[in-house]
């Protein structure tokens, strides 16, 4: 039985980098992949509002719903790919082995609403990027 490809985004806060990221995975991938976000502190929703109005504006895309998600609560082992925003993930969580791990350099707009739609750029760049490599469904094999 085949899946599709499983991907968490983790940055600080879950409020900008891992919002564009997943969510502009979700719009590029048209359902090829389940996308998924989290921070390592989370911040609270509110905080999330450029993000959330930089996907509308931009992208077309309705993120209003977005909670911030603490990734201490995620199971790390249920993802394929796991991609960090955030230099300290790889140093504050035990990634399981048998999932995928990088790193993007992505800059934290947090703070600076003038870098926001960059910042959407460059995570847009490197999600196309990743539907080059990330495997079709059918070679996913369901655990």
């Amino acid at each position: 039985m085949t899946r599709l490809p499983r991907v968490l985004f983790i940055c600080c806060g879950n409020t900008c980098r891992s919002v564009f990221a997943k969510h502009i995975g979700r719009h590029l991938f048209g359902g090829r992949a389940h996308f998924e976000s989290a921070g390592l502190c989370p911040q609270q929703a509110e905080d999330a509002q450029m993000a959330i109005k930089t996907l509308k504006e931009r992208y077309g895309i309705d993120a209003s719903g977005h909670m911030p998600c603490d990734v201490r609560y995620v199971s790390l082992s249920s993802y394929d790919l796991i991609v960090a925003l955030e230099s300290d993930v790889a140093t504050e969580l035990e990634i399981p082995a048998s999932v995928k791990f990088e790193s993007w350099a992505v800059d934290d707009p947090y703070g600076r609403p003038e870098e926001y739609v960059s910042c959407s750029q460059v995570v847009e760049r490197k999600l196309q990027d990743l539907m080059r490599r990330l495997p079709p469904a059918a070679m996913i094999e369901s655990n």
